[in-house]
This record gives structure tokens, sequence and C-alpha cells, in this order.
């Protein structure tokens, strides 16, 4: 999570998540998620959403990281109750088949696609070549 709390220690949130503060400033961790209900739990999508409201006024913004093939239930869930979704891609590994069908399983489960990031690319070709192209 990324934003304000009154004091370094440890704390709970309203959402009953024990969260810390890390080195970089207003960056926080959660320290148990996978007890809590971020965990893989099947549970109530109310109260799901209820812990999503409660973080939103303490934190400018709130990251969850689920599975990369959605097979988690609570991945699932998360799609369509989050207010947005980032596919993150790793060059010469993510297949555009797999990319393209989680794309398809986050919106059907009524989730907004924000895009995607691409990472771990490896430049071919020299700089210079790309400048001039």
């Amino acid at each position: 999570a990324f934003g304000h709390m009154a004091a370094p220690e440890e704390r709970d949130t309203a959402a009953a998540i024990p969260v810390v503060a890390t080195d970089v400033p207003d960056l926080w961790v959660s320290t148990d998620a996978p007890q809590s209900i971020f965990g893989d739990h099947p549970g109530p999508n109310a109260r799901l959403r209820e812990t999503l409201e409660a973080l939103r006024p303490r934190f400018a913004m709130v990251l969850v990281i689920a599975s990369p093939d959605m097979s988690g239930h609570l991945a699932r869930r998360l799609a369509g109750l989050v207010d947005a979704n980032l596919l993150v891609l790793r060059a010469e590994h993510s297949r555009a088949a797999a990319a393209a069908q989680l794309c398809e399983n986050i919106l059907s489960a009524g989730g907004n696609m924000l895009g995607f990031m691409f990472v771990g690319r490896k430049y071919y070709v020299p700089q210079w070549l790309y400048r001039r192209i």
C-alpha cells in the first residue's frame, strides 16, 4: 500500500490487515496477507469489498498481486472488485495466447483492464540503430 499513516510502527488498518512501514517513505506492506481476506480463502464478496473500501481512505494506492494464471479463487473475485487490472508480461516468457486468455478472464469476471506492463525486454539491436528507424 502506498500512502500516509500516523506513525512508522506496525498498525492494523481499519480492515484488520496488519501493515508495517518499509524503508521507502509512505510505502507499507502487509505482514500477514496470506492469512487475511486477501489470502485465497473463499468468502463473501461483500466482505472483500468492505476490506478494499476500508483501505481506500488510508492509502493513496493499494496494490494486490494475484496469481499470473488467475487460477486462484480470490484472483477471479478481485478482478471485478478493484479499480483496474494491470497485466505484467515478461519478455520472451509470456505467451501471447496466455496473455489474451488472462485478459479475457479478467473482463469476463467484470474487471476493468488498465493495460499491460512489458518487463525484461532485451535490446538486440543497438540503440543508435533504433534512433535511425
